[in-house]
Formats: C-alpha cells, sequence, structure tokens
C-alpha cells in the first residue's frame, strides 16, 4: 500500500508530514510529489524535506513557460495516476493549482476518496462551497490566457462531490451548510513536538503578505498599514522587524522596516530560532493562527483589519473566523488581538474606504 502526498506549498507539505506521522504504519510507502516550480517555494520546501523520510519524492510541474515541459508534464502525470492501486490513499494540499486539481478529479474518477489537507485560511472557499454546494467546481479565471488553455486542453477537472472529500484540517471552521463534509482534527502535534521553552525579547515582528503582488491592496496602503502596526509598537520600546513572505519583491520594501528573511515558514524557524518575539502581527496570514495556538503561553498574535481586507466571500469567511478566535469570551484565545490600522491612533491617518 502506498500512501501519495500531492503538494504546493509550505504551509501544505507542514500539513502532509502532520498526516504521515499521525498515521505512521510500517509498510506503508510514503511518496511526495512537489507540484510547483516556483523557485522561492522551492528552496523553502527544501529546508523542510529530509529525503530519508519519504520514500520516494518527485518534482512534478516544469517551468511556467515551457511549453514542451507541460507535455511531458501531462503524460508524467497520467503515469502517476496508472502507478496507483485501488488501496493507496492519497492527500491533496492545494487544490487551487491546476496540476494537483487535475490529479484530484483523476483520482475520484477512478473511485479513491481524497484527504484534502488545509493549505490555511485560504483554504475556507472550498470549505465553504462543499457544504452549501455538496461539490467542489473547478476554478476558471480569465477567458484566454496560456492558464485557461491549460486548465481546459491539457489538464481539464470537473466538479467533486463532497463525499468523495475529507478535510484534514488544523482550524475549527464552523461548516454553515446542509451537506456534511468528513473532517479529520490535524493538532500539528509533530510539528510541536520540536518546541522547547525559549526567551522573549522585546520586540514587535510583522509577517508580510504579498497582497500588493496580489492586487488586494496599492503599494501605498500597504505601507502605510504596515507602518501603523509598527509605530504602535515603537511607542511601547520595542525593536520592529518585518518578515517578508516568500513571493514579495524584497526591494520595494522600505529600509527602515528592518526586513528580516528566515528563510522556512515562520512556524519552523521559531521552532528553532533562539528566541521569540513578544508579539507577532499581521494582516490574516495563516501563519498567525498557527503560532497562536503553538504559542499560546508567551506569545501574543495580532491581525490588523482593514476594510479593504474583507471584500471577496472568501475574505469575508477568513475575518469571520479571526474575529472568532480573538474574543475569549466566544471561546477563542486569550493571546490573540483583532486591531484597527485604519483607526489606530499611532499618528497615521489611513484613509477608510467608503
Amino acid at each position: 500500500m502506498k500512501r501519495l502526498y500531492f503538494i504546493v506549498t509550505p504551509l501544505s507539505l507542514i500539513n502532509a508530514i502532520e498526516y504521515r506521522e499521525k498515521h505512521a504504519t510500517s509498510g506503508i510507502q510514503n511518496i511526495l510529489y512537489i507540484c510547483t516550480s516556483y523557485p522561492p517555494t522551492i528552496q523553502q520546501l527544501a529546508s523542510l524535506t529530509k529525503p530519508s523520510d519519504w520514500d520516494s519524492i518527485e518534482y512534478l510541474a516544469p517551468n511556467a513557460n515551457d511549453a514542451l515541459g507541460w507535455i511531458k508534464t501531462r503524460l508524467k502525470l497520467a503515469r502517476v495516476v496508472r502507478s496507483a492501486c485501488p488501496e493507496d490513499e492519497v492527500l491533496f494540499g492545494h487544490l487551487f493549482n491546476i496540476l494537483v486539481r487535475y490529479l484530484a478529479c483523476r483520482f475520484v474518477d477512478l473511485g479513491h476518496n481524497i484527504i484534502y489537507a488545509d493549505d490555511g485560511l485560504a483554504t475556507f472557499a472550498h470549505w465553504e462551497e462543499l457544504s452549501t454546494t455538496g461539490k467542489l467546481e473547478p476554478n476558471h479565471s480569465g477567458w484566454f490566457s496560456r492558464s485557461l488553455v491549460r486548465q481546459k486542453l491539457m489538464f481539464p477537472s470537473f466538479p467533486i462531490p463532497a463525499h468523495s472529500i475529507k478535510l484534514f484540517s488544523f482550524y475549527e471552521l464552523p461548516l454553515s451548510g446542509k451537506y456534511p463534509v468528513e473532517k479529520e482534527k490535524n493538532n500539528l502535534t509533530y510539528l510541536a513536538s520540536g518546541m522547547s521553552c525559549k526567551s522573549t525579547k522585546m520586540e514587535f515582528w510583522f509577517v508580510g503578505q504579498p497582497l500588493v503582488k496580489l492586487g488586494i491592496l496599492s503599494h501605498n496602503s500597504y505601507c502605510e498599514y504596515v507602518d501603523e502596526a509598527m509605530a504602535s509598537h515603537r511607542n511601547k520600546g520595542r525593536v520592529t522587524k518585518y518578515i517578508p513572505h516568500r513571493s514579495e519583491d524584497i526591494d520595494s520594501l522600505p529600509d527602515f522596516w528592518n526586513v528580516t528573511s528566515l528563510g522556512q515558514p515562520l512556524e519552523y524557524a521559531l521552532i528553532n530560532y533562539r528566541y521569540i518575539p513578544e508579539v507577532i502581527g499581521g494582516f490574516y496570514s495563516s501563519a498567525l493562527v498557527n503560532l497562536a495556538h503553538m504559542f499560546s503561553n508567551n506569545l501574543t498574535v495580532e491581525f490588523w483589519y482593514s476594510h479593504s481586507l474583507e471584500v471577496s466571500d472568501n475574505q469575508k469567511i477568513v475575518w469571520r473566523y479571526i474575529r472568532r478566535i480573538s474574543e475569549p469570551s466566544d471561546g477563542g484565545s486569550a493571546n490573540t488581538r483583532l486591531l484597527d490600522c485604519t483607526t489606530h491612533p499611532c499618528g497615521l491617518k489611513a484613509s477608510r474606504p467608503r
């Protein structure tokens, strides 16, 4: 019997490792398939991957502009599907990715039930869709693009029914729909097992997100909001640092932010770091939720809110969840805070969207 893990991001790899360790059984082969070729992501994945922990590791994604490589990838994916046995387990970590979605559809078509390991807060929209419609529809963005041609012609997908999916997740998301979705709790036990008692320093770290690159915020608004958060802690005597996301353009960030690249997902980096800061903050990064759980006794986590960050349906679901975990009276964590960066009185005046 084999377990096949198809991952794209560092967080999906963390969750795949959690599943592997939680269900460790002798005689089962664990085969890891990495479905991205993005260099910064590959670098972080390499820092988390011990070849000795896997029976096999294979890279499936070609370079983005390699037309022949995409054709070869299509043939390679067909071979992967053919080599699977009916009793094999398959775990997917990022169903937004066209390769992963294509593979998931092929396995479901062959009668497999699939395990969907969450890929952070961005996955909430998929969970809501499953519980309200009973299926997961394909993603198609734009009318004509190379990506759309690949989705439609080379890597077609179809709706995946909710009864074919089991969620493996750390998050306690209340699913509001009428369709039941099987869910297994991921307690991040393996990740937390590497933790040790650490001293704290009077520092504030802001965890970056590629919101400018994604067109969610303008560069000026992003800088204003981060400045607001950092100013609130400098006024309290804390040293401030900015921890960039792997896909951010570091050269575009202000020098005075004290940009510090850790080279690993923040959850792993803090386990290995010589100390932890008193406070870590950001907008709605998944790492913040994970860290609030992992370091609940000696780390304060701040979520900095703006109306312009709660526009899409997925963002609304995410902020609804963040509000719930930030309210101790609602059963939330006492070490999380929700702050509004458009009204916080630190001297800056960010404009509130009307």
